[in-house]
Parts: structure tokens; sequence; C-alpha cells
């Protein structure tokens, strides 16, 4: 059990223990060794929560040369805390997707593919921003968003779109200045096959 103090930004937390801290009963029956380390839990006041939509999609164009590859995720993101503003037009692909660079929006990786156009869509409703138009989810007020991707390859390859991060922010000006990590082996498209 932990206890924590009033927070006003986000905090992480990772639990770990090894077998020499453990005081088992029946102890002579049983031998405790070895480690284990939890995953890390990051806890925020505000923030966003998201879920993947398993209407997310990966098709191709065989009548384009070299084969045109479209790639879709969907994730449905909920705003807890406050209202949150999140970027209508900012992309970054970076293969590593566990540590972005910031002001970066929407981070993926497309594999062993070189991008042509990424597009966001959303349910959610735009207002003026200093950078354009930014999306606003409002508290508690599920929102879907939409990133779609195309992309080629010289090579014949199998891609798929992977999904790692949303930057994000609680004023409208600065929607990144915040990041929400997704695991991006759930976050995914199918695979598919692209021929030159």
């Amino acid at each position: 059990m932990a206890e924590f103090k009033a927070n006003t930004g986000g905090r992480s937390v990772t639990a770990s223990t090894t077998g020499t801290s453990i005081d088992a009963e029946g102890s002579d029956d049983i031998t405790v060794g070895g480690s284990a380390t939890g995953k890390t839990h990051t806890l925020a006041v505000d923030g966003l929560n998201a879920s993947f939509d398993p209407e997310s999609s990966a098709e191709v164009d065989r009548d384009a040369t070299p084969d045109l590859g479209t790639f879709s995720i969907t994730v449905e993101l909920t705003a807890f805390g406050d209202d949150i503003y999140v970027t209508s037009t900012g992309t970054t692909e970076d293969i590593t997707l566990t540590s972005v660079a910031a002001n970066t929006g929407f981070n993926y990786d497309l594999t062993g593919t070189s991008t042509a156009v990424t597009n966001i869509d959303s349910s959610a409703d735009t207002v003026a921003a200093t950078a354009g138009n930014v999306y606003v989810l409002h508290e508690g007020d599920p929102e879907t968003f939409t990133l779609t991707v195309t992309g080629q390859s010289n090579t014949s390859i199998f891609a798929q779109l992977q999904l790692g991060a949303i930057q994000y922010g609680t004023d409208k000006d600065d929607v990144y200045n915040q990041t929400l990590y997704l695991n991006a082996s759930d976050y995914k498209t199918t695979s598919v096959s692209l021929s030159n």
C-alpha cells in the first residue's frame, strides 16, 4: 500500500522486491529467492485515458507502383481532470516510440516504408489557437481520433503501423507539453505485404 501527498503535476511509482526481503509462512517448506519488478504506474491530476479501437485497418492498392499501403489506427481518448487540447496536424515518424521529442504530436512508426501522407481525423470539436485549429476534449467526454498514414517501399516488405505516443496540453496554445505513452504493441494495425 502506498500513500501519496497532494499532487499538482504527475508522478510515477514502481514496486520491486527481492527474495531476501520476504518473510514467508511455512518457511520450512518454502525456499524464497529471485526478484520481481512491477511496471511503472503514472499518477496524474489531469490528462488522457486511451483505448484501442478495433476499426483500425491496413489496406493495399496493388494498382500503384510500388504498392501503396494505407494504414489507419483509431483510438478513443477521454480527458480527465481538465479539458485537454490535442494537435490537429502534428505527426512524427519515430522508430523508438518510447522517449519522444518535444513538439512532435502523434508519434508513430510505419515499418519499412517511405511515408507519403499523414492525416489526423477526430470526432472532437476544434478551436482556434496560436498555431491554428486544435482539437478540444471536454473532461469526461470520449472522442475518437484516427491517424492515417500512407506509404510505399522500394523493396518487397511486410509493413505495419504502430502508434506510440500522443502529446497534449491543458492550454490550447500549448498542445505539446505533456505526453501520453501507449504500448505500441497493442496500438497497431495488421501487417500487410507491399511489393515494389
